[in-house]
């Protein structure tokens, strides 16, 4: 069913049953903060969508799912997988990269659900610029994306990198 996903998706848009695939209370798309933006595979297959929120840059995080807009639209790969022992550190500083070098455009960081690959990306976006704990900024997506819930191997590494920087910074100050 994963290789099979972004037929299913096209066929369900075709149909025009996206919403069977998805939560029905979800919005496809939310802004968390700053120029970030966080979604599922609806929006980032929806150019008026995009357009309409000034998206020119998209991070896609799953590995089973096509860049729609490679014409008009600059995207970073992840290809991650959304399991527990998916090693997650070293994509997540990619996409922090790219959301920093493009400050001054509007980013989507978007998986098949935006629960939790690219819920993640948001969290430690989250957790470097507000220096946030993984609990806190947990909360705070949670309350602009209700879906928000990163398997427990992400969560694992994203509390580990909290401790390991962001928590000595803390208290050093």
């Amino acid at each position: 069913m994963k290789k099979l996903f972004p037929y299913y998706h096209k066929i369900c848009k075709k149909l025009g049953l996206q919403d069977y695939i998805y939560k029905k209370n979800v919005a496809p798309i939310n802004h968390i903060i700053d120029n970030v933006y966080l979604g599922d595979f609806r929006c980032a297959d929806d150019l008026d969508l995009l357009k309409k929120n000034n998206i020119t840059h998209i991070v896609n995080c799953a590995f089973n799912l096509p860049n729609s807009f490679p014409n008009e639209i600059t995207y970073k790969n992840l290809n991650l997988k959304d399991e527990k022992n998916q090693p997650l550190l070293s994509a997540l500083q990619e996409a922090y990269k790219f959301i920093k070098d493009n400050k001054d455009k509007n980013v989507l960081v978007h998986c098949v659900y935006g629960k939790s690959r690219s819920a993640s990306v948001v969290l430690f976006y989250l957790i470097n610029e507000k220096k946030y704990s993984f609990q806190e900024a947990k909360e705070f997506a949670r309350k602009i994306r209700s879906c928000v819930n990163p398997n427990e191997g992400f969560e694992r590494e994203l509390i580990k990198y909290y401790e390991d920087n962001i928590a000595k910074l803390k208290e050093e100050k």
